[in-house]
Parts: C-alpha cells; sequence; structure tokens
C-alpha cells in the first residue's frame, strides 16, 4: 500500500511465470492483496484468475473506474475495500461471490 504505483508489474499477473528455487518451503498461497493508497487506473483482466486463495482484496483510495471482468472471482474472497475510486460499475460476478461478506465501494 501507499507506494505511489500506477500500473502494476506483468511479473504480478504471471505468477505463472515465477520461478522458485530457494526456500520453496517458505512459499505459501496468497491471501490478501493490499493495493491501496496507489494511483492505480486500472487492473489488468486476468488479475483476480492469479490469486485463488484471496480472501481480501484491498484496493481503496486509487483511481480505478471499475474492476476485472474475470472469468471468476476466488471462491474463498471475503472481503473487497474499493472505496474512494472512480468507480462507474462492478462486474456482475461479483454477485457469485459465495463467500463475500464485505463490499466497500463508498466515496
Amino acid at each position: 500500500a501507499n507506494r505511489e504505483l500506477k500500473s502494476l508489474p506483468d511479473e504480478l499477473c504471471s505468477m505463472e511465470d515465477l520461478q522458485i528455487t530457494d526456500n520453496w518451503w517458505e512459499i505459501s498461497a496468497i491471501t490478501s492483496v493490499d493495493l491501496s493508497m496507489n494511483m492505480i487506473e486500472d487492473l489488468p483482466p486476468e488479475f483476480f484468475t492469479n490469486f485463488a486463495d484471496l480472501e481480501t482484496f484491498l484496493a481503496f483510495s486509487n483511481h480505478l473506474t471499475t474492476l476485472p471482468s474475470s472469468v471468476s472471482f476466488p471462491v474463498g474472497l471475503r472481503k473487497i475495500v474499493v472505496s474512494d475510486n472512480r468507480l462507474k460499475s462492478l462486474p456482475d460476478l461479483i454477485c457469485d461471490c459465495p463467500g463475500l461478506v464485505e463490499l466497500d465501494v463508498g466515496g
């Protein structure tokens, strides 16, 4: 959070190319992503498909106008906070998140 990012590095969205050789046993599932307080205008379409274990997504205080319309959102996604953006719409599939208990799009 708060890194003055304007976009995401391509490597973040193509983690299948990531090669882990050292300390592979220390790698665990990513359950939380915090991109808050940056200047991000959009997220790549495949963003959520790369985080199958995601439970919490925070991207408040950015310049987002929409969220990616992924094939599906992670099944375990429980919390989405995207307040204080420029959102004009939300993907229809957001309603299909069975575990979603908090959706903050205010301000």
